[in-house]
């Protein structure tokens, strides 16, 4: 229960860190396991790659953000920063 509590936490904080209200649609209806052509009709973009390329923006984002934390945490900086 903690576990599905903790990760229900970091969804949302995920969620808040989206600006843009059709990408945070986008990510919340995929983590809920709709499928891209449901999210089309839900949210009527243009295409299924439409939808893609909001999802692909997303996890770039996220991933570029867990690295510098990471980087942040293991305290480092460039080259011998400190």
């Amino acid at each position: 229960m903690a576990d599905e509590v903790v990760g229900n936490h970091r969804v949302l904080a995920d969620l808040e860190g989206i600006d843009d209200a059709r990408a945070q649609a986008v990510v919340a209806l995929t983590i809920d396991d709709y499928t891209q052509a449901e999210i089309r009709q839900l949210l009527a973009p243009k295409s299924v790659r439409a939808i893609e390329g909001v999802l692909y923006g997303w996890r770039k984002e996220a991933q570029e953000k867990a690295q510098k934390e990471a980087q942040e945490d293991e305290g480092g900086g460039r080259h011998g920063e400190q």
